[in-house]
């Protein structure tokens, strides 16, 4: 009997990337969104980059 070793799913990193970039896209051509939210997504996008670049260097 042999165990199966399932690898740990990382965080798509880069995808989360892309999406608040979207999202700050679609934020600015619609307009009208507080200052705030837009902070949050663009917080949100830099930790993402921090994490990537985490995983790059360990590689």
């Amino acid at each position: 009997m042999t165990a199966e070793i399932t690898p740990i799913k990382q965080p798509d990193h880069l995808n989360e990337i892309n999406s608040a970039l979207l999202l700050l896209k679609l934020f600015n051509m619609e307009g009208g969104h507080s200052q705030q939210v837009i902070d949050e997504v663009i917080t949100k996008g830099q930790i993402h980059t921090a994490k990537l670049l985490e995983q790059l260097n360990r590689r």
